[in-house]
C-alpha cells in the first residue's frame, strides 16, 4: 500500500508487478516472514527524506529490528555527505542522522545490554559465527548441492570484500548511482553462505521506491564537477586487487581434493507412501584431521536439511579411515523423502569444521513420476522386511523356496535369485518376480545365463509376459530347443556365464506371432486413473534337474513408453475417434453394451472409416443378440481395412450360424481360418480354435458329422479346453 501510494501516478499501474510476479515475496510475507517490517521502515526513510529527524528515527528502528539494515548505513552516510554544501554542513548533516539513529538503537537495546551484555552481543552478531548449515537460494547453493567445495570462510571473505568494493564504488560514483545503492546490501546477503531468499528479496520494495523517486526527480545529487574525476585511479586499482584475490581464493578451493567422500549402499529402505527413511552410507575421511560425522537429509530443494539419526557406525573417523553408517529418519516421516523427488544427504563435522563436509545426491527415480514406466526397474528400493523389491511380487510354485538379494555380479548390479526345489517333483517349479505394467514397446535387459539347457521343460531363465489371453516366454541362453506348445516360447541366444545386452521389442514379437496388443484396461498409478493396454511382466527361472540354483536378473532399461498420460491426452485431442474406441472397449469388456455402443458411434461420428470402431460395434451387436447388424458391422470393419480380418470373418461366421445360415457360416469360417493361419505362430492361438469350432458346428447343423468331427478335433488340438468344440464333438459322436 505504501509503495503504491507513494509512487507517481503515471507509474502506479506497473509498480507492484515486480512484487506480484516474484511470488516468493507474497508467499513469505503472507506466511509471517518478519523482514517486511524493516523493509517498510527503510521505505519510510526514503519517503520522509526531507524530514531529517523522522528519517533518522526510521532508520534506527529498522536497525533495531534486524541486522540486515546495518549494511545500508555506509551507503546512506556517503549519500548524505554527497548531497552538497560546505564541509561543515556535510559533517553536521551526516552526524545528525547517525546520532539520532544510534540513539534510537541504544534506547531500545540498552535494557538488554545492561541485563546481560555478553548474551546481547553474541545474539546480535550470531550470524557471523554460529554453526549454521549451508542453506541458500543464492550463491551458497554451489556448496549446498556439492557443485563447488567452498567452505564458509570463502563466502565470508567474498561478502566483506564485495562490500568494500561497493563502498569504494559508491564513494566514487555516488551521483550517477544515486539511491540505487539500496541494491548493494541485497548483493551482500546474496553472497552469504546461508543466503535465504528473505535476506535479500525484501530490499526489492525499497529499491522500487528509490527508483521511482529518482525518475520523478525528487532525488538528485548536485552535478559532478570535473575536479572529482582525478581521484578514481587508486580506487579502481583497489577494486581490481580485491577481485583478483577472490578469484585466486576460489581457484585454491576448487583445486583441493575433497576432504570427505560419501556413497550409499543399496538397497534403500522404503516405508509407506514411497518414502525413503533409512540409508546405508560409506564415509571416508581423506583429510588430516579427526572427523566426527553428523548427517542431515534434504527431502526438497526448498526446505532445510533435516538431521537424521545415526543407527550404527563409528563415532569418529581418523585420517584415511572409512566407516559404514546406517542413518534413519526414525519415526519422523516428514524427514523422509519421496522416491520420485530424490534427496540430498549432507555429512558435516560435529566439531564445526566447515571444510569437512560432503554432499551425496540420491537421484530421483524417473519411473516414480511417470506411471507409464516400469516401477523400480533397478531394484534399488525395498520395503521394510520385504521379500522382494518395491513394486515387485515374488511368487514361487509349490515345491520350491526362493530368496532375493541385491548383489554385484561380474561388475554389474543385479538381483540374485537363490532357489531350492525338489528335483523329483513331477511338475517343474517356476519362480516369478512380477509386476503389472503398461504394455511396453521396447525395453533392454542384461542377462547372465548360468546353465546350458536343451529343454525348456527342464530349465528356464528369462521373461514371461501375460495379458489375460496370451502367455509368452522369452528365454535367454545357449543351445535351447523349443519343444513345448504352451506357453509360446521365443529363444534369444545369450553367452553362458557373462553379461550380454538384449533388446526386447515386445510389440514386434506380438506382431510376429500374430497376436494383437491387449485391450485397454483401467490403471491406477500416481493418483491417476486411466485406461491403457497392460501386461504382467515377470522374471522367471526354474530347474527340474538341480535342487539348488542361482539366477541373476539385471535392471531393466526402458525408453519412454507410448502410453504416458501426457501423450494419451494429446492423442485424445488429436484423434478423438481412438479415444472413444478406448472407452467403448472398456465398457464392452465389462458387458455394458449400451454405453459401449454410444462410444463406438461417437468414434464413427468423428471418423466413419475407423475399422476398429466398426469391429467394436460389431462385437457389441453380436453379444447383444443383434446378429444381422453384427454381420454388417464386421463386414464394414473388413472393408475399411481391419488389421486382423480373420477375426472379423469369424464374427460374421458366428452371426450367420446364429441366424441359421449354416452354409454361409461354414464358408465364412473357412475364410476366417485361411486368414488366421497366415500369421506366424497362429496355430497356437485360441481364436483359430474358435474358428474351427464354428466350422464344426455349422457342418454339424448341415448333418456333415464327419467333417464336423475333423473341425472339432482340430480345435481341441489348438485349445484342449475349448468349451464349444468339446460339446460339439460329444453331440456329433452321440449322433453317430
Amino acid at each position: 500500500i505504501v509503495v503504491f501510494i507513494k509512487t507517481p501516478e503515471w507509474l502506479r499501474p506497473v509498480i507492484l508487478l515486480p512484487l506480484v510476479v516474484f511470488r516468493d515475496f507474497v508467499a513469505y510475507t503472507l506466511n509471517g516472514v518478519q523482514d517486511i517490517v524493516w523493509s517498510l521502515a527503510l521505505i519510510g526513510v526514503i519517503i520522509t527524506w526531507k524530514r531529517p529527524t523522522v528519517r533518522a528515527l526510521l532508520f534506527g528502528a529498522a536497525c533495531t529490528f534486524r541486522q540486515q539494515p546495518w549494511f545500508a548505513a555506509p551507503f546512506l552516510l556517503i549519500y548524505l555527505w554527497q548531497e552538497g554544501g560546505s564541509r561543515r554542513e556535510r559533517l553536521g548533516r551526516t552526524a545528525y542522522f547517525a546520532g539520532i539513529s544510534a540513539l534510537f538503537f541504544i534506547v531500545v537495546n540498552l535494557p538488554f545490554v545492561i541485563w546481560d551484555p555478553d548474551a546481547w552481543l553474541r545474539g546480535a552478531v550470531e550470524p557471523s559465527y554460529a554453526a549454521f548449515n549451508f542453506m541458500s537460494q543464492s550463491l551458497g547453493a554451489l556448496t549446498q548441492y556439492g557443485i563447488a567445495p567452498f567452505p564458509r570462510l570463502f563466502y565470508s571473505a567474498l561478502q566483506f570484500s564485495s562490500l568494500l568494493i561497493m563502498v569504494i564504488l559508491y564513494w566514487c560514483y555516488a551521483r550517477p548511482i544515486g539511491q540505487a545503492f539500496w541494491i548493494f546490501p541485497s548483493i551482500f546477503f546474496w553472497l552469504y553462505y546461508r543466503g535465504l531468499a528473505n535476506y535479500w528479496m525484501y530490499w526489492l520494495p525499497v529499491l522500487l521506491v528509490a527508483i521511482t523517486y529518482r525518475l520523478d526527480g525528487r532525488f538528485s545529487l548536485p552535478a559532478l564537477s570535473t575536479n572529482h574525476r582525478t581521484r578514481y585511479a587508486i580506487p579502481l586499482v583497489l577494486v581490481s586487487t580485491i577481485v583478483l584475490a577472490n578469484a585466486g581464493l576460489a581457484a585454491y578451493y576448487l583445486r583441493q581434493s575433497p576432504p570427505v567422500s560419501m556413497a550409499y549402499v543399496p538397497p534403500v529402505e522404503v516405508i509407506f507412501g514411497g518414502r525413503v527413511n533409512r540409508l546405508t552410507l560409506t564415509v571416508t575421511n581423506d583429510s588430516s584431521r579427526l572427523f566426527t560425522p553428523r548427517f542431515a537429509v534434504q527431502p526438497e530443494t526448498s526446505i532445510q536439511a533435516w538431521p537424521w539419526h545415526i543407527d550404527s557406525g563409528p563415532e569418529r573417523l581418523r585420517p584415511g579411515q572409512t566407516g559404514q553408517y546406517v542413518i534413519s529418519a526414525q519415526e519422523s516421516t516428514f524427514k523422509a523423502f519421496q522416491v520420485g523427488w530424490g534427496g540430498q544427504v549432507v555429512v558435516s563435522d560435529a566439531g564445526g569444521d566447515y571444510n569437512l563436509r560432503a554432499v551425496l545426491t540420491i537421484p530421483k527415480q524417473t519411473h516414480a513420476v511417470n506411471p507409464d514406466l516400469i516401477a523400480n526397474p533397478d531394484y534399488r528400493y525395498w520395503p521394510q522386511d520385504g521379500s522382494a523389491p518395491l513394486n515387485w511380487v515374488l511368487d514361487a510354485d509349490t515345491g520350491s523356496v526362493a530368496t532375493l538379494v541385491l548383489v554385484s555380479q561380474a561388475g554389474r548390479s543385479a538381483l540374485k535369485l537363490h532357489m531350492e526345489s525338489n528335483p523329483n517333483a513331477e511338475v517343474r517349479p517356476v519362480v516369478r518376480m512380477a509386476q503389472t505394467i503398461s504394455f511396453p514397446d521396447r525395453f533392454t535387459v542384461w542377462v547372465y545365463p548360468t546353465t546350458t539347457s536343451t529343454d525348456p521343460a527342464d530349465e528356464i531363465y528369462g521373461l514371461e509376459v501375460t495379458d489375460g489371453v496370451h502367455q509368452l516366454w522369452i528365454l535367454f541362453g545357449p543351445h535351447v530347443e523349443t519343444q513345448a506348445d504352451q506357453p509360446q516360447i521365443i529363444v534369444i541366444p545369450a553367452p553362458l556365464n557373462q553379461w550380454s545386452r538384449q533388446v526386447v521389442d515386445l510389440a514386434t514379437l506380438y506382431q510376429s506371432i500374430g497376436w494383437t496388443i491387449p485391450l485397454p484396461s483401467t490403471r491406477y498409478e500416481k493418483g491417476l486413473r486411466y485406461t491403457v493396454p497392460q501386461v504382467r511382466l515377470s522374471w522367471i527361472a526354474a530347474s527340474r534337474s538341480r535342487n539348488v540354483t542361482s539366477w541373476f536378473f539385471s535392471p531393466i532399461e526402458q525408453e519412454t513408453g507410448r502410453y504416458e498420460p501426457e501423450s494419451l491426452v494429446a492423442n485424445a485431442l488429436k484423434h478423438p475417434d481412438n479415444y472413444y474406441i478406448t472407452l467403448g472397449d472398456q465398457q464392452r469388456s465389462q458387458r455394458n453394451h449400451p454405453l459401449a455402443q454410444d462410444f463406438y458411434r461417437k468414434a464413427l461420428a468423428e471418423n466413419p472409416s475407423n475399422s476398429a470402431a466398426h469391429f467394436g460395434l460389431a462385437e457389441n451387436y453380436f453379444w447383444s443378440g443383434e446378429w444381422d447388424r453384427a454381420a454388417a458391422s464386421f463386414g464394414d470393419a473388413i472393408s475399411y481395412g481391419y488389421p486382423i480380418p480373420g477375426l472379423a470373418y469369424k464374427g460374421i461366421g458366428w452371426a450367420q450360424y446364429n441366424l441359421m445360415h449354416y452354409e454361409e457360416g461354414a464358408a465364412t469360417f473357412e475364410q476366417s481360418i485361411q486368414w488366421l493361419t497366415a500369421g506366424a505362430g497362429s496355430d497356437h492361438d485360441s481364436r483359430l480354435a474358435d474358428a474351427y469350432s464354428g466350422l464344426g458346428w455349422s457342418q454339424l447343423r448341415l448333418q456333415n458329422c464327419e467333417q464336423a468331427i475333423i473341425a472339432f478335433e482340430t480345435a481341441l488340438t489348438l485349445d484342449k479346453d475349448h468349451p464349444t468344440a468339446r460339446g460339439g464333438l460329444r453331440e456329433c459322436q452321440g449322433s453317430e
